[in-house]
């Protein structure tokens, strides 16, 4: 797959609602996903924790939604 459409959104499983539906997608890497399709009880299932977010509405509930790295400044000498 050439690079330029690849896929750079946050990796792992979501659900998500459209026109009324659950759907679920699983992107993998940048070029490897499932979905995005109706989700399936095997999908609620596999991926239960995703799921319990998205129903409790948790904005960060997606893996990947999150920066892997974060920075702060160092502590100050003494």
């Amino acid at each position: 797959m050439p690079a330029l459409v690849r896929n750079a959104s946050p990796r792992g499983p979501r659900f998500y609602e459209d026109a009324g539906r659950l759907m679920f997608v699983n992107i993998l890497d940048a070029s490897t996903r499932d979905g995005p399709r109706p989700a399936t009880a095997e999908d609620k299932k596999a991926h239960a924790a995703t799921f319990a977010a998205f129903k409790a509405g948790e904005p960060d509930a997606f893996p990947g939604s999150q920066p892997l790295v974060t920075f702060s400044d160092p502590p100050k000498a003494a």
